[in-house]
C-alpha cells in the first residue's frame, strides 16, 4: 500500500501545474518610478524657465546698449557759443560819479569822553 500511495502522489503531483514565481508589483516601486518622471518633468521645465530668463536678460541688456548708444548719438559734446544779445540799457550818462562822505558820527563831546575814558 505503501506504493500505491506514493503511486497516487506523483500522479497528483504531475497532473498539477507547476507554481511559477510572478514579481510582485509593490506600490512604492509605482510611485517612485512615477517620482523619477515627475522630477524629470521639473528638471526640464525649471530649464526651460532658466533659458527663457536668460533669453529675456539678453533681450533687455541689448535694449539698454542701444538706448545708451541713442542716446549718446543724440547728445551734443560741443560746446556753444555764446550768444550776442543788443544792449538794451541804453546810453551811459556821463554825469560826474558822487563822492561818497563819511557821516560824522562821532562829535567832539563823545571823542573827549573817550580820550578820557582811556586815560
Amino acid at each position: 500500500m505503501h506504493n500505491s500511495a506514493a503511486a497516487i502522489n506523483e500522479k497528483i503531483k504531475s497532473e498539477k501545474k507547476v507554481t511559477r514565481a510572478v514579481g510582485i508589483k509593490l506600490v512604492s516601486e509605482e510611485r517612485s518610478v512615477k517620482r523619477e518622471h515627475f522630477e524629470a518633468a521639473m528638471r526640464d521645465k525649471e530649464k526651460l524657465k532658466d533659458e527663457e530668463r536668460a533669453r529675456q536678460e539678453q533681450a533687455h541688456l541689448l535694449a539698454e546698449e542701444e538706448e545708451v548708444r541713442k542716446i549718446r548719438e543724440q547728445s551734443n559734446f560741443k560746446a556753444t557759443p555764446i550768444k550776442h544779445y543788443k544792449n538794451n540799457l541804453g546810453a551811459v550818462p556821463e554825469k560826474k560819479l558822487t563822492v561818497p562822505v563819511e557821516p560824522k558820527l562821532q562829535t567832539c563831546q563823545r571823542a573827549a569822553m573817550k580820550s578820557d575814558m582811556q586815560d
